[in-house]
């Protein structure tokens, strides 16, 4: 019988999905670009990055590459050093992948059939920020019908509950919360402990990504 090490998922995610989270020069800075989604699609309102679901073939880092240009109206070629960051597990059980990457020559485009407006945020300002953190956590709702009768401890079985914290950053009037609020805390905890983020190609033109 052959062996296989990687355990098989019993109950898979939802599809996967994956964002990039820009950076680009604004007057000699780094900052970080935001999206406003357009208040007529799901989560209207709401502060995002970039990005959705991964296609059936497409690699994480392709998709957050292919939503970008989607959103951002970008050709390939302006997202450059794309770099893998963190993943997560959403509420809804699907897996986030982030990833950072370089804008160049923006024109602050986007599409307005998905961003209602984008605004950046320079990387200094997030470092300085001690965000507000808010302890939370998931339950587990069960149907009326459920036989507590047949579990030990019947309505008083003690159930566990799953541990998450929640961030808010804020700038300007803006206030940046869930998960891109959370793949935002991880970025910055990225590079705050020495974590660079290079180009790695045409040095003499190109800067260096370092947002330490």
């Amino acid at each position: 019988m052959s062996r296989n090490d990687t355990p098989v998922r019993i109950a898979p995610p939802g599809k996967g999905a994956s964002v990039l989270i820009p950076l680009l020069q604004v007057r000699g800075e780094w900052n970080i670009l935001f999206e406003v989604r357009n208040p007529g699609i799901t989560q209207g309102g709401e502060i995002c990055f970039p990005g959705g679901r991964v296609e059936p073939g497409e690699k994480p880092s392709d998709a957050a590459v292919r939503e970008t240009q989607e959103e951002l109206l970008v050709r390939p070629e302006q997202i450059r050093c794309v770099e893998a960051q963190n993943l997560i597990t959403g509420p809804n059980g699907r897996d986030i992948y982030s990833y950072s990457g370089v804008l160049e020559g923006y024109q602050n485009t986007f599409s307005e059939s998905e961003v209602a407006r984008i605004f950046t945020v320079p990387v200094k300002e997030l470092l300085r920020q001690r965000p507000d953190t808010y302890e939370a956590h998931y339950e587990i709702r069960l149907p009326d019908n459920f036989p507590y009768e047949q579990i030990p401890g019947g309505k008083n079985y003690p159930w566990a509950v799953i541990p998450r914290r929640l961030y808010f950053y804020h700038y300007q009037e803006n206030r940046i919360w869930g998960l891109t609020a959370e793949l935002l805390h991880a970025f910055l905890e990225n590079s705050r402990s020495g974590m660079k983020f290079s180009c790695g190609e045409r040095p003499e033109t190109t800067p260096s990504c370092a947002v330490r």
